[in-house]
């Protein structure tokens, strides 16, 4: 009795052996390692595209008073590889409202092989504003950070500014007048230089 049982044993051990050696077979090991790091090169890609935006390019809830006034807004600095992607605009009208998720008052998508010609934003009232922007390099829809929270994107801001520094209303506010407006938004945020 005492040698069925161990018989029955050692059948297990073999078929033990056997899986094993299949799980560490090279064929198994290489498709698995493939496999293993396309899903996490793919959580990766998801990841990236799920921090907080710096602007959406769609509708917003928030309504802002109908003018006569006219901002054409021309982008610097921007040398695209390839035609992919798209340059996200967003103008803010406070200080309260500044960058935050959802708060501007109108934004744009445009293609990045436009990028040479202006945005133009028609039927605004005058005032104070800040426009902010990004370009879209994967087509996501939001500004990709670092794990350090460092825009991976090139972005830029109203009246230029440090890349090292992040955006504030102080510094980014404009007057929007009766007539045409003209801003220039500088991806290179080279020192010295006033859009």
């Amino acid at each position: 009795m005492a040698s069925r049982f161990n018989t029955i044993n050692d059948d297990a051990n073999d078929g033990d052996f056997a899986f094993m050696s299949r799980l560490f077979s090279e064929n198994f090991l290489t498709r698995n390692v493939f496999v293993f790091l396309f899903i996490f090169a793919l959580f990766l890609s998801v990841v990236a595209c799920t921090n907080t935006p710096l602007v959406e390019p769609v509708a917003n809830k928030k309504i802002m008073k109908i003018g006569t006034s006219t901002l054409t807004i021309t982008f610097h600095g921007l040398h695209p590889k390839t035609d992919m992607g798209k340059i996200c605009v967003a103008l803010w009208e406070s200080s309260e409202s500044f960058m935050k998720d959802g708060e501007w008052v109108r934004s744009a998508a445009i293609p990045i092989a436009l990028a040479n010609e202006p945005c133009v934003m028609t039927n605004l009232p005058t005032g104070t504003f800040a426009v902010s922007s990004f370009y879209d390099v994967t087509n996501c829809g939001e500004l990709r950070r670092s794990g350090f929270g460092i825009p991976i994107d090139p972005w830029a801001i109203s009246n230029g500014g440090p890349p090292w520094m992040a955006p504030n209303w102080n510094r980014a506010c404009f007057k929007i007048s009766e007539g045409n407006t003209t801003i220039e938004l500088d991806f290179e945020h080279l020192p010295g230089r006033t859009p």
